[in-house]
């Protein structure tokens, strides 16, 4: 049996590591869940997406409650493709979705996920809008294909979403590059809205106040543009993503979620000055870097990804990843270039 301490991290490790023990049928052992983090141990969405997919895998958890520090994965030996999950918080669909998304990469299964509950629109994790503009358009290069439908959003506190995700995979033998450019990229603006706030015009309120501070001119755009979206849900809720994109791979983005402590103009400005500050030439945000370590470990040794920064996030998932994947020789390595940046590539353990 393996074992690995998940002390290094957070919840990402578990994303990464039980797909990986399910996908390569090793017996797993995790210790030291999320015990660095003010409620340690498994939450809510981390139990559930793991039921999930231990169920659709015949495969046996020990150890599986709210608050469980330690875990053991028996991987099965069957395997289905389809699975409904529902969700009694405002759990983040997000992350749910990222767990089998690693493990379809893993093992190249396809699956199609029904979701009921839980949240789109919550703060700490990346949104459905961002996933479904950024991650998946990424991760395509990459060789895998995903699909959100959904029927209805859902914020904190009550969450309420629902709607299916779809994951396939096709082989990609090409090196892959997330590099820097100099090209401008193009902005777009997505603003999601419970239809309760539609009266109070809280998308165009924050659009224009976005509109404000970008018409100064320091930051330049080859083309840009919005939607606003009212939509049903079971409580109010607002949130704004910004979409930064290009023809050279360059996937960047950053959300506001509003709270009845802030106005919509406060939204506007928070989301101009979280693109200010965090304007680079790198292919990726932070964020997505995180997210496509994975694929990247997964894919054609020299394929690499520039980073702005190693964040303590990227660094516990790099560890982790090293650590499962060095008994098939694989690795992820960091070399640090111009200007503090760093280049993660995928190697061959000589």
């Amino acid at each position: 049996m393996l074992s690995i301490d998940a002390s290094i991290g957070g919840g990402s490790i578990v994303r990464i590591a039980v797909p990986f023990a399910i996908a390569k049928k090793i017996k797993l052992e995790i210790s030291n869940i999320r015990i660095n983090r003010p409620k340690p141990g498994l939450r809510y969405q981390h139990l559930i997406a793991i039921q999930s997919l231990c169920k659709i895998t015949d495969s046996n958890l020990i150890g599986g409650f709210i608050g469980s520090k330690n875990i053991v994965i028996e991987p099965g030996t069957n395997y289905i493709e389809t699975d409904s999950i529902k969700l009694e918080t405002a759990a983040a669909i997000s992350l749910v979705y990222q767990l089998f998304s690693n493990y379809s990469i893993m093992s190249k299964n396809k699956l199609k996920i029904h979701f009921q509950g839980g949240g789109t629109h919550t703060n700490w994790s990346p949104n459905i809008d961002y996933i479904q503009n950024l991650t998946i358009p990424s991760l395509e290069i990459f060789g895998q294909y995903s699909n959100f439908e959904i029927n209805q959003y859902g914020f904190f506190p009550k969450g309420g979403a629902r709607g299916v995700f779809t994951i396939e995979n096709k082989i990609n033998n090409d090196i892959i590059q997330f590099d820097q450019t100099k090209v401008s990229p193009s902005l777009k603006l997505i603003a999601l809205i419970s239809k309760s706030l539609k009266t109070k015009n809280v998308g165009e309120r924050i659009i224009n106040e976005f509109r404000k501070y970008i018409e100064l001119g320091e930051i330049k755009y080859s083309d840009f543009s919005y939607t606003i979206n009212y939509v049903t849900t079971l409580n109010p809720g607002a949130s704004i993503t910004a979409i930064q994109y290009n023809k050279n791979n360059y996937y960047h983005g950053h959300s506001v979620i509003g709270s009845p402590k802030i106005t919509s103009e406060d939204m506007g400005m928070q989301l101009y000055n979280l693109i200010k500050d965090n304007t680079t030439n790198v292919s990726l945000d932070k964020f997505l870097v995180d997210q496509l370590l994975v694929a990247l470990v997964n894919s054609k040794f020299n394929s690499y990804i520039i980073s702005q920064k190693l964040t303590n996030h990227i660094d516990g998932n790099l560890k982790i990843i090293n650590e499962l994947y060095h008994q098939y020789d694989r690795e992820l390595k960091i070399m640090k270039i111009e200007d503090g940046k760093y280049k993660i590539y995928s190697s061959q353990i000589l």
